[in-house]
């Protein structure tokens, strides 16, 4: 039938999309936690975040990163991504879902898909110099964000400088 040949197409997908990643060689790789059940419960979403296979995407990323030796690394899923500017490292809390475009005050404009890319790769930066510096030798490290004030651990090396610059994102 044509869902189960779509079905088919969009696990090749995967695949194809996890292996070329894993392929480049990163010295890690940074995903979000995302909070996939409270998505379903959106109506407007849950039908494209159903068939974008998130579960799957993760599991394919963590067992072929674990063949190839590249640590994974998953910012937790209340890591604010898309609101924390990557110049200044404010937090814009009234960032809504429909605006594209994020403008902080700083006078950083960036697509806000781009923005979440650098805050999680800055994460990731600061998680993976963190594992090795404190001599772990795990596949999988998670630094835990403040839920209770939103705010970046004070014992977390990172996002908490100003100036930060990214030329271009590997």
């Amino acid at each position: 039938t044509l869902n189960h040949r779509l079905t088919n197409i969009r696990h090749d997908h995967l695949h194809h999309i996890t292996s070329e990643i894993v392929k480049r060689e990163p010295s890690f790789i940074c995903i979000e936690d995302l909070n996939v059940k409270g998505m379903m419960k959106n109506r407007h979403l849950s039908k494209a975040v159903q068939q974008q296979g998130f579960y799957e995407f993760r599991r394919q990323m963590e067992y072929k990163s674990k063949w190839n030796n590249i640590q994974v690394i998953i910012a937790d899923r209340f890591f604010p991504s898309s609101k924390l500017c990557s110049c200044c490292g404010k937090i814009k809390k009234d960032l809504k879902l429909s605006e594209r475009i994020y403008k902080c005050e700083c006078g950083n404009v960036v697509d806000r898909d781009l923005q979440a890319a650098l805050n999680l790769k800055k994460y990731g930066e600061d998680a993976f110099v963190g594992h090795w510096n404190n001599g772990y030798n795990e596949q999988y490290t998670e630094f835990l964000w403040d839920v209770t004030t939103h705010e970046c651990p004070k014992n977390h090396p990172g996002l908490k400088s100003s100036n930060v610059t990214y030329p271009y994102i590997t």
